[in-house]
């Protein structure tokens, strides 16, 4: 039988509809949602961890370099997820679109050109 590791918390009413959403959707439970995007981004939950151990350990020189750096990498991946989104919201708007599915599987049925990447100094 396996272990029960219950954990039970208090969403915001948001984030518990878009929850509910998702598992209509998908015909699951509301907790198989939320327990499946946790596992999910465990592993970025163990980095951001093994990180906040890091920085503990530090003096006040070496946490404001890694702090520094994370905001570096923090933009970066917002610059990403807001770019994501962006794709992700033409994608579904463009799906939406009467006639546009058909088009689209037709073009993504078709094989697309390789393309071929030298090596520098060629």
């Amino acid at each position: 039988m396996p272990s029960r590791n219950v954990l039970q918390v208090i969403l915001p009413p948001d984030v518990m509809a878009t929850v509910a959403r998702l598992a209509k959707l998908q015909s699951r439970s509301r907790s198989a949602v939320a327990r499946d995007f946790l596992v999910e981004v465990a592993p970025i939950l163990a980095r951001v961890a093994t990180t906040l151990e890091a920085a503990k350990a530090m003096d006040a020189t070496g946490r404001a370099r890694l702090v520094a750096n994370l905001e570096a990498v923090q933009d970066s991946l917002e610059h990403q997820a807001r770019q994501l989104t962006l794709k992700l919201d033409r994608a579904t708007r463009t799906a939406k679109r009467p006639g546009s599915g058909s088009r689209r599987r037709a073009e993504r049925a078709a094989p697309r050109p390789r393309r071929t990447v030298l090596p520098p100094n060629h």
